[in-house]
This record gives structure tokens, sequence and C-alpha cells, in this order.
């Protein structure tokens, strides 16, 4: 028999410093971990953009700008930045592929790569939208999630 232990220290995974973005469809609230943050160098004094390849729909990118982004605003004691945009977060979480039938995406979060994508010479980050995380789906108050973008 050879038999394989699963314990605290070998089996959990710190999803603080794993990088991602989280999405609320409602709200157009959009918030980076401190994974993220750290991969990609966040802080209240950059700004962010998404970028979205026509080509690929389901590719989206987050890169950091000095201008005419998304300003970044900290989130008190927990270590996380967040930004608005409802148009963006619509957008990127209708480019999801779901299973016919279920129900709208309320709010997800996507893993960010740990590599960068080279671009223009700026570095792009792509959001892995192929496997979403903490996924919640259904409706609004009863009603259905008007797609009005």
């Amino acid at each position: 028999m050879e038999l394989v232990t699963y314990n605290k220290e070998n089996a959990s995974i710190s999803r603080a410093l794993e990088p991602n973005v989280r999405f609320c469809y409602r709200t157009g609230v959009i918030t980076f971990n401190k994974g993220a943050m750290q991969l990609i160098g966040l802080n209240a004094d950059v700004q962010v953009e998404f970028l979205h390849d026509k080509q690929n729909p389901e590719d989206w990118y987050v890169a950091s700008c000095e201008k005419n982004g998304f300003p970044l605003r900290n989130n008190g004691k927990v270590q996380s930045i967040s930004c608005n945009s409802s148009k963006v977060a619509r957008r990127v979480i209708d480019s999801i592929k779901r299973i016919p039938g279920d129900d709208p995406i309320k709010i997800t979060s996507l893993r960010i790569s740990n590599t960068p994508v080279p671009y223009e010479g700026r570095k792009l980050w792509l959001l892995i939208t192929s496997k979403p995380i903490n996924s919640r789906y259904g409706l609004y108050k009863g009603k259905s999630i008007e797609k009005d973008h």
C-alpha cells in the first residue's frame, strides 16, 4: 500500500495569494485580490484598463496604465483593491461560456495568468475565463439580469 497524506500543510491553498479578479454584474465593482496586486503591481496610485480580443471573444486582459484607466481604491483592512465599471464587468461575465439553460452569472472570480503577454511594449495579464471560480448564479429580486450594453 502506498498512501498519500493530505493535511493543512499540503492540501490548503491561500486564495489571497492566488491572483484573481472578481466581477459583479449588478454593481460593476471589480476587485483585485492581494495576489493580483502583487503580480501586476497595483495600488491606489495606479489605474487599470481591460483589453478584449475581438478575434478570440473569451480572451480578456488587464494592464496597469498611467492615464485614461479606471482609478483604483483601497478596500480598508481587506487586502484588495477595486475599481468600478458596469460595462466591463457585464461584458466580461457575458463572454464566459455557460451550459445552455444555466441561470445568469451574478458574480464571478477569474484567475489571472502568472505570465504576462507582451503587447506593443506593455505587459498584459490574461484573465482565465475558461474556469471561473466562486461564481454565483441566479436572478436579482426575481427578475432576469438585463443585458443593457
